[in-house]
């Protein structure tokens, strides 16, 4: 089965990703779309083989051909969309972050379960086959007690200091009340959910430093925390804008094994999964292919079966609570504890 997709935010993401995703993913296909320029709307629905177009979300939302949402809208604006688009019915994919607060990732997660709809949060790295054989690899023990684990996802070029502001449709980027955060909402809140789908454990201890400096600075470009999960094992992440030649990816340290993924943090699948034992190292490079693709598949499969899509709403609220602890420990020079609540 597939599903008659709807997307609202077609900014640079969805043009270059996620539509091209829903196309390539068998039985999907886009019924329509929406922006505020209606000549915006028109030409990226006629790229992406979309039949309709609107400028008014509340008339996407009423076409009875749209049976799913994709949210790609400005971060703040994710909530609203999402609460929205579950009481006209209609399964919701939201890109990440779910939301910029705790409050608003449970208004979503409780609308789409009243509404007997699905949510899912969009961290499209789940779906990549090393990140799935580490989960395994860790969940049976292979690699025996894990010490500790280290990732990093960052981007950056030789004699980079800083990033020029994203300008036009994309500046909303630039403000912290309409984004949230700088490098760990657009690349750190992947490196977060993935220590937790890998470790299959929840962060309970997180401490941190970023190099935002309000007012003059108010978005990080920089920021590296280490968190304790509840099992006891300690981890460290790092995201950056600014960082040159990175070596991106996650190594987990067993006393058996050494279990990494070498430069699979990426938008395409890629990279290699190396294991280092007793008996010596062994790679398995991994062959390219369309992760976003591989989401879209898996969250109609997840409709069609009603079964928990990869990356839930919970997963959202999750990451979400790991990111504002990590902006609050670097504001307050303080180690925070995790609630772990339900929402």
């Amino acid at each position: 089965m597939g599903l008659s997709w709807g997307i609202v935010g077609i900014g640079a993401h969805a043009d270059q990703f996620m539509a091209p995703g829903i196309v390539r993913a068998p039985g999907n296909s886009i019924a329509a779309v929406c922006s505020r320029d209606a000549g915006r709307a028109a030409a990226f629905a006629t790229k992406h083989g979309a039949p309709r177009s609107y400028t008014d979300y509340a008339s996407l939302l009423r076409d009875p051909s749209v049976q799913a949402i994709y949210i790609a809208s400005p971060n703040f604006l994710h909530a609203d969309h999402t609460v929205a688009a579950a009481a006209a019915g209609k399964h919701v994919l939201c890109d990440k972050p779910l939301a910029m607060t705790l409050e608003d990732c449970t208004r979503m997660i409780h609308a789409c379960a009243r509404a007997n709809v699905t949510l899912a949060t969009g961290f499209h790295m789940r779906t990549h086959p090393a990140h799935q054989q580490m989960r395994r690899l860790v969940a049976e023990g292979a690699p025996g007690k894990i010490v500790a684990v280290d990732a990093m996802w960052s981007i950056g070029t030789r004699g980079m200091t800083d990033m020029p502001p994203r300008t036009g449709l994309r500046d909303w980027w630039n403000h912290p009340e309409q984004s949230g955060g700088g490098a760990m909402y657009g690349s750190g809140i992947h490196v977060l959910d993935l220590l937790r789908f890998i470790m299959n454990d929840e962060v309970s201890q997180v401490f941190a430093f970023t190099d935002a400096h309000p007012p003059e600075q108010p978005l990080d470009l920089m920021t590296t925390a280490m968190l304790r999960f509840r099992s006891g094992v300690q981890a460290t992440m790092k995201t950056s804008r600014i960082m040159p030649d990175p070596r991106n990816g996650i190594t987990a340290y067993g006393v058996q094994q050494r279990i990494a993924c070498i430069d699979t943090f990426s938008i395409v699948i890629q990279g290699d999964l190396a294991i280092m034992d007793a008996a010596g190292e062994r790679i398995q490079h991994i062959p390219q292919d369309d992760p976003f693709k591989l989401q879209v598949e898996a969250f109609a499969h997840a409709v069609e079966h009603k079964t928990p899509p990869p990356a839930t709403g919970l997963d959202g609220y999750r990451a979400a609570e790991i990111s504002l602890a990590i902006f609050e420990s670097a504001r307050t020079g303080k180690m925070i504890t995790l609630q772990n609540r339900v929402p």
